[in-house]
C-alpha cells in the first residue's frame, strides 16, 4: 500500500477520532482492532459532505499471486475522478486464506471482518463530519459502491450501517449458490457440516442479514439479466426471496431499488465512466429524496388533520353530510393547486396582457397586484401551467413562486407546499431545480423584460396530489353517505401506510 499512498497512518480502532488528515491528500490508514489490522486508503475534499466507500473485488490467479498477503484496493486509482470523499478498504479475509481469490468479507469462524470493517467506516464517518461541522443525520452520507463480490459487501455494509445507502453492480446475494462457493467452504469452514454452516448465513446471504439485522437496506442494485449465471444462481432466488422481507421492519424511507440491464457480454461490469455517472446519479436522488421526505410528510400530516377534523364535526353532528362532503373536496382541490404571481415592475404604466393560456389555468389580474410600480396577473392551476402574456412598457419580470391561499375557521393561513421543479420562458430553460414553496414562503425569480414582448410561459410542478395520485380515489370515496364511516377507515390506513413509506 505504500506505494500508492502519499502517507501512511497506523491508529488503534479507539483513537480514530484523533486522526489528522489533510485535505486533498491520499492517506494509506492502519487500524488495530481485535488482533488485526484492517486497510483503508482516504482521500478527503473540503467542497463536498458525502462519503463514498469501495470495496475490495475478486482476484483471479494471476493477481492472486501478485497480491498474495498484500492489500488490494479496487479502483484506487479513480479517487481524483470522484468528487466525494472517498474510503477504500482491504477484505482481511484473504490474509486469513492465502488461496483465496476473495472473501467476501467473511472472515474466520471466529471474527467477521465485514461487521469490523462496518465498525470503523462509522468511526471514519464520525471523524470527517466532525472534521467538517456537519450537521446530518447519522450516516445517510455514507454510499458504498462496488460490483461483483464488492457489490454484495456494499449491500452487506449498507445493513450494518443503517441509514447509509449501497450502489451494487452486478452483486452476489448468496454465495452458497456461487460457483466459489466450494473454495470458501473448504478453507473458512472446513471440517464444518452444511448443518453448522447455517450459523454463519447472516454473513453469506443478504436475505438473512436482513432477517438478522432488522433492516432492508437503501440499496440501489443493477443486474444483468443476460447473464444466464447470475440470474440462474443469484438474481431469480433474491427476487423470490424478497415476498419473505416483512416490510414493517423500520418504517423508515429505506427500499430496495432494481435497474434490469441487459448487456450481452456475460458477468461484465459497467465502464468508469458509467459508473461515475452512476454514483453521482444516485448520491442526487438520494439527497433530493431525504430533503423532500420531511416536506411530504408535513403535506400529508396537514391535509389529513383538516379531513379528519371535518369528520369529527360530522361524526358529534356540528355539521351536516352536504357540508362534509363540500369541505372535504375544496381541501382536497387547494392541496392539489399551485400559484404563480407575474408582475412587470417599472412605472405605474407597466403591465401585462393574457394572449392565451391552457385550458385548466386561471389567469386573474386581481387588484392587490395594481400600484405605482405596475401590475400583473396571478395564475393558479393543479396541472402544468402553459400561458402567453405580452408586456406593456420596458421593465422587469418577477415571478412569485407559492402556493395557495388557503386559510383555516380561523383565519390563519395554513401552509400547503407545492414543488416548482420546471421553468422555461419561450422554450428556453430557466431553472430546472425543485424548489419547495407555499403561500408566505415564496420563491422570487427576475428577468429584463422589453415592451411588446411575447412571453410564452410553462412551468410544472408536483403537489400532494401528484406524488400520491391515489389519495384522490380514498378522499372521493368518502363521498357516499351509507359507507362513510368504513370508508373514512379505509382513508387513514392509506393516510398511515404513505406517511410511514414516504420518500
Amino acid at each position: 500500500m505504500e506505494n500508492i499512498v502519499e502517507r501512511m497512518i497506523s491508529i488503534d480502532f479507539e483513537d480514530i477520532s484523533n486522526l489528522k488528515i489533510n485535505y486533498f491528500e491520499k492517506i494509506g490508514l492502519s487500524v488495530n482492532y481485535q488482533d488485526y489490522k484492517y486497510e483503508f486508503i482516504i482521500h478527503l475534499v473540503d467542497n463536498d459532505d458525502d462519503i463514498v466507500v469501495l470495496g475490495s473485488s475478486f482476484s483471479n490467479k494471476k493477481q492472486n499471486i501478485l497480491f498474495k498477503g498484500k492489500a488490494a484496493f479496487a479502483r484506487h486509482s479513480w479517487y481524483n475522478s470522484i468528487e466525494h470523499n472517498v474510503i477504500y478498504y482491504n477484505d482481511p479475509t484473504k490474509y486469513d486464506f492465502l488461496e483465496l481469490g476473495g472473501g467476501w468479507g467473511i472472515g474466520t469462524t471466529k471474527t467477521w471482518h465485514l461487521e469490523n470493517i462496518a465498525k470503523i467506516v462509522k468511526k471514519l464517518a464520525d471523524y470527517i463530519g466532525n472534521k467538517k461541522k456537519l450537521d446530518i443525520e447519522e450516516y445517510t452520507n455514507l454510499y458504498f459502491y462496488g460490483s461483483d463480490m464488492g457489490g454484495f459487501m456494499s449491500i452487506m455494509l449498507s445493513i450494518l450501517i443503517p441509514n447509509s445507502t449501497s450502489i451494487a453492480d452486478s452483486p452476489q446475494f448468496n454465495i452458497i449458490t456461487w460457483w466459489y462457493w466450494s473454495q470458501l467452504k473448504k478453507y473458512i469452514f472446513e471440517g464444518l457440516s452444511n448443518q453448522e454452516i447455517l450459523k454463519y448465513s447472516h454473513r453469506l446471504k443478504v436475505i438473512d442479514l436482513i432477517h438478522n439485522q432488522k433492516v432492508i437496506p437503501n440499496t440501489h442494485i443493477i443486474m444483468d439479466t443476460t447473464d444466464n449465471r447470475d440470474w440462474r444462481t443469484q438474481f431469480r432466488d433474491f427476487l423470490t426471496e424478497m415476498n419473505s422481507l416483512p416490510y414493517n421492519f423500520n418504517p423508515n424511507d429505506n427500499k430496495i431499488n432494481i435497474r434490469f440491464d441487459g448487456k450481452h457480454m456475460g458477468h461484465r461490469m459497467l465502464s468508469k465512466p458509467e459508473t461515475l455517472r452512476l454514483i453521482d446519479d444516485v448520491i442526487k436522488q438520494e439527497k433530493q429524496r431525504k430533503h423532500f421526505k420531511p416536506i411530504k410528510i408535513q403535506m400529508i400530516d396537514e391535509f389529513n388533520k383538516r379531513i379528519s377534523d371535518l369528520y369529527r364535526k360530522y361524526d358529534t353532528k356540528n355539521i351536516s353530510f352536504e357540508t362534509f362532503v363540500k369541505e372535504k373536496n375544496i381541501y382536497f382541490r387547494k392541496w392539489s393547486l399551485a400559484r404563480v404571481d407575474v408582475k412587470n415592475i417599472g412605472e405605474e404604466s407597466n403591465s401585462l396582457e393574457l394572449i392565451s393560456k391552457d385550458s385548466r389555468s386561471k389567469v386573474l389580474f386581481p387588484e392587490f397586484l395594481d400600484d405605482e410600480e405596475g401590475n400583473g396577473c396571478t395564475i393558479s392551476s393543479a396541472h402544468d401551467i402553459n400561458v402567453v402574456l405580452k408586456a406593456k412598457n420596458k421593465g422587469t419580470l418577477r415571478f412569485k413562486f407559492k402556493g395557495p391561499d388557503f386559510k383555516d375557521e380561523n383565519n390563519v393561513r395554513l401552509p400547503v407546499p407545492v414543488c416548482f421543479k420546471e421553468f422555461e420562458i419561450n422554450n428556453e430553460l430557466e431553472f430546472s431545480k425543485n424548489f419547495f414553496v407555499w403561500h408566505d414562503k415564496s420563491y422570487v425569480y427576475e428577468k429584463e423584460l422589453f415592451d411588446e414582448d411575447i412571453l410564452h410561459i410553462k412551468f410544472k410542478f408536483d403537489t400532494l396530489n401528484s406524488y400520491f395520485p391515489e389519495l384522490r380515489e380514498y378522499v372521493y370515496a368518502m363521498d357516499d353517505y351509507e359507507q362513510l364511516e368504513d370508508k373514512y377507515k379505509i382513508y387513514l390506513e392509506y393516510i398511515n401506510k404513505i406517511r410511514n413509506n414516504c420518500y
